[in-house]
């Protein structure tokens, strides 16, 4: 290290010295940033994520419902997941979805 005051130069030992890593990223233990294997996302590991279609469903009528277009279609679209939610045994939300899409009709 060379001090910009006087220009004297001292040496540090390792346990003196760190990585200059931001706070917010992952860090193994010897202060480097983790290897995908090692964060989970390389071998072995489950990168799928399943969303249900009728939630796709659902999710694609609240953006219809919202954006004010066309309130038959996002209707439609909320009667399609009811019934994929049905056949999926998710009554709970198959009912909300039904509400939804009469309350649209309405």
């Amino acid at each position: 290290v060379k001090y910009d005051d006087d220009g004297t130069i001292e040496s540090l030992s390792k346990e003196h010295v760190r990585l200059i890593i931001p706070p917010t990223a992952t860090q193994t233990d010897l202060g480097g940033p983790l290897t995908d294997e090692e964060a989970g996302y390389g071998k072995n590991s489950d990168e799928i994520i399943t969303i249900e279609r009728y939630q796709l469903r659902a999710d694609l009528a609240a953006l219809i419902e919202k954006a004010g277009n066309d309130k038959t279609k996002a209707s439609a679209l909320y009667e399609e997941a009811a019934h994929e939610a049905i056949e999926a045994k998710q009554m709970k939300i198959a009912t909300e979805c039904s509400l939804k899409a009469s309350a649209l009709l309405e």
